[in-house]
């Protein structure tokens, strides 16, 4: 089986602990198949596939090249949702700088000849997979249970990294390449 590999903001390992904490209380009243490893929660900025070692390493390069402008920024995670039964999300408050370093990511990635999808960006975690509830979920279930906007998640985002799948192992994704956000 060939990796995958994706560029995505970091989320500090706190962050992932307290997604992990509310995931939990969540998956009792919210019966999704599959619930992400917390460790593996991160923000997607593109998804390459799999990736030819010069195209990988030309994207790695610019990368290193243009993200060093960029300083860490404060972000917010305050709402949950899904798109449509399949992915349950937790959504994050309007950054503007969030855009900014995604436009950037997306563009050295087409330079490097990555053919990346061109639905506009939206910037969310996944929480879980696949609705298994009897009823369809409702937009009422979703506010009961929405912990992020009882109680939003304020962070630094602080790093971009390259990540690698892991097929059937536990965390998922491994960290290939990490670029720090320094502003220097």
């Amino acid at each position: 089986m060939e990796n995958h590999f994706f560029y995505a903001l970091a989320l500090p390992a706190e962050v992932k602990e307290e997604i992990g904490r509310r995931m939990e209380i969540m998956q009792s009243s919210l019966p999704f198949k599959k619930w992400v490893y917390p460790e593996d929660t991160h923000i997607t900025l593109a998804f390459l596939g799999h990736a030819e070692n010069v195209m990988l390493n030309a994207s790695l390069e610019m990368a290193e090249a243009r993200l060093s402008g960029f300083a860490a920024f404060p972000m917010e995670i305050n709402v949950i949702g899904t798109f449509g039964s399949r992915v349950f999300w937790a959504g994050l408050k309007h950054e503007e700088m969030l855009g900014k370093i995604r436009d950037t990511v997306y563009h050295i990635c087409c330079e490097a000849g990555f053919q990346l999808e061109k639905r506009p960006f939206s910037p969310h975690i996944t929480l879980a997979r696949n609705w298994e509830g009897k009823e369809p979920l409702s937009t009422i279930q979703l506010m009961e249970n929405d912990l992020f906007a009882q109680e939003p998640l304020k962070f630094e985002a602080k790093k971009v990294v390259l990540y690698k799948t892991r097929v059937g192992k536990v965390p998922k994704y491994e960290s290939a390449h990490t670029f720090y956000l320094s502003g220097e």
